[in-house]
């Protein structure tokens, strides 16, 4: 199994607890930085602000985790690199970081996201699993935007 950490590299998050976690799971763990201009690239539907060698990574990964940070703030950031993962078929799941509390979900979480977890929540393990569902916000509560019909399901 293949999973994809998608995260903005500028907004200075360690994408390495959430690998080492999913390393503990099984999963063979390639780390996807974008800068934020490739992100706003990206969310723009400019595909090719990623390399050829992210996006293969990405559609041919089974589990695609968006860690969510300042910069991804009410943005359509990762768009690109999500509409990869959708091409894909990979699942989608977003990780609040440290430091999130005031951010919003992004647009393309909502829209193609199946499961929304903190880094640190007791959950995390089952919702990688697919065992539990959660659509959070960054406190642990529950995300205030329901997902959609078009998300996938861990």
């Amino acid at each position: 199994m293949k999973a994809c950490v998608i995260y903005i590299s500028s907004d200075g998050i360690d994408p390495n607890p959430t690998k080492a976690k999913l390393e503990g799971k099984g999963y063979t763990v390639v780390l996807c930085p974008v800068s934020v201009d490739q992100a706003e690239a990206a969310g723009e539907g400019d595909f090719s602000a990623l390399s050829d060698e992210m996006r293969t990574e990405i559609e041919t990964c089974d589990l695609c985790v968006v860690l969510i940070s300042k910069c991804a703030d009410g943005s359509f950031g990762f768009g690109a690199a999500v509409g990869c993962a959708v091409e894909g078929g990979s699942d989608i799941v977003g990780i609040w970081t440290k430091d999130s509390d005031d951010i919003e979900i992004p647009s393309v979480l909502v829209d193609y996201g199946c499961d929304i977890v903190g880094e640190n929540d007791p959950k995390f393990d089952d919702v990688i699993d697919g065992n539990v569902d959660s659509w959070n916000g960054p406190k642990g509560d529950t995300a205030p935007t329901p997902p959609k019909s078009n998300q996938s399901k861990c």
